[in-house]
């Protein structure tokens, strides 16, 4: 008994040995390589997105350099959702969120979570290939009405006249890969895509909240903001 004892301590002893040895090591370990996975280049387009305001319009500049080394699409050609292949009056999908932040977006609006769609909105695209830019310079009127595909405003809806405090601006798009079908529209420079996991694949750029007072028709009746 005694000699099972001393074998099951010396067991013991050997665990505790090679586990504080493994401990050494990494301790041991550069500094540079705990930090190695933070060196890796985040390959996303460069956004510029610039704003000026008057009494009577809001002026948004935006540009896309596209840094990232394949070809991309831009979800930036909005659609009127009454009308097929023709370009929505409406330049951004635009809300005004509940702390005051005026959203402006060139997206696939989410799918609402207060009603049913049958079908999604998606844009058409703007193709742009590695290194080129993308810009656009767009005047919108004020107040900004918000505008969400799939609650469109008719002659019953109430809105309110509210003031932002600051502007988000938002673009997606998607990268040139396997199974990504383009195909031409009737729109000039813009393309219809589709792939079998599209929305896996899709990828969102955002400026950073700046301010902006400018005043907005908020709406009153059923809306999802995003």
């Amino acid at each position: 008994m005694a000699m099972g004892l001393l074998l099951q301590l010396s067991l013991v002893l050997a665990i505790f040995a090679v586990q504080s040895e493994c401990a050494q090591q990494t301790a041991n370990k550069p500094e540079t390589e705990k930090r190695m996975e933070n060196l890796e280049p985040n390959n996303l387009p460069k956004l510029d997105v610039s704003f000026n305001s008057d009494e009577k319009n809001l002026e948004i500049e935006y540009k896309i350099k596209n840094e990232t080394g394949s070809t991309i699409y831009l979800f930036n050609v909005l659609l009127d959702p009454d009308a097929a292949d023709k370009i929505a009056p409406q330049k951004f999908y635009s809300c005004l969120r509940d702390d005051s932040t005026l959203v402006l977006a060139k997206m696939i609006p989410p799918v609402p979570s207060i009603a049913t769609v049958e079908f999604r909105e998606i844009p058409y695209v703007t193709k742009l290939e590695a290194g080129r830019e993308f810009g656009e310079k767009v005047t919108i009127p004020l107040p900004i009405d918000e505008f969400n595909p799939y609650f469109m405003k008719n002659q019953s809806s109430k809105t309110e006249l509210r003031t932002s405090e600051s502007v988000v601006f938002i673009v997606q798009f998607i990268r040139e890969k396997e199974g990504l079908e383009v195909e031409e529209t009737k729109i000039p420079n813009a393309y219809s895509v589709w792939h079998k996991d599209l929305f896996g694949n899709v990828e969102t750029l955002s400026a950073k909240p700046r301010p902006l007072f400018v005043k907005v028709n908020r709406r009153l009746d059923t809306f999802e903001r995003f």
